[in-house]
């Protein structure tokens, strides 16, 4: 529905200027050659003007976003994102205590595949949390949202049984969700191998 409202708004002025064009027609075939082209110029301004500003302060920042969000995982600099500078303060104090913390901020935003990989990072390589950090790339394939991120965060977590439970058997179990679940995915196709 939002979309549908978006693309209204932008076709609004045209259709206006469309609508315009009769009228011009009419001045023109009754002789009235100038008035008709000043109204048709007029018209084409106020359109131009009215498809400028629609552009340059709605549509161009909404795509602008969308565009961030979907190349770097959300429009954060690493200064002024709560995830990363907790991550940096867990990794530098060697503070386990501050974990929780890390998961209630991953749970909240929970279709971002940053939180999910920077907690299971920090269970695996910082606390040998390997089970834990499996659990944590478990629930964010659930919760992401593009294909491809689902895809790679199973995929991961088939890999970290391999290499640090040597659970084969349960790393198998996830290579074949992977590639059953993602099969047009680069790591669904990945897991398909194995």
């Amino acid at each position: 529905m939002r979309r549908f409202f978006s693309i209204l708004v932008v076709l609004l002025p045209v259709a206006a200027f469309v609508v315009c064009l009769p009228e011009v027609r009419r001045m023109i075939d009754e002789g009235m050659v100038l008035y008709g082209m000043l109204a048709m110029f007029g018209a084409l301004a106020v359109m131009t003007l009215l498809e400028t500003l629609i552009f340059k302060w709605w549509v161009l920042p909404a795509w602008g976003r969308a565009i961030s969000d979907r190349l770097y995982a959300g429009s954060y600099t690493p200064d002024d994102d709560a995830l990363v500078v907790l991550v940096e303060k867990i990794r530098r104090e060697k503070d386990a205590n501050l974990l929780p913390q890390l998961v209630r901020m991953v749970q909240r935003d929970a279709r971002r595949l940053r939180a999910w990989q920077e907690l299971a990072n920090l269970q695996l390589y910082e606390f040998s949390q390997s089970r834990e950090a499996v659990d944590t790339l478990l629930q964010g394939a659930e919760q992401v949202e593009p294909v491809e991120d689902r895809a790679f965060l199973l995929y991961r977590a088939a890999k970290t049984c391999e290499q640090h439970l040597r659970d084969t058997a349960r790393a198998q179990d996830l290579y074949e969700q992977t590639a059953r679940r993602f099969p047009r995915t680069a790591y669904g196709q990945l897991a398909a191998k194995k």
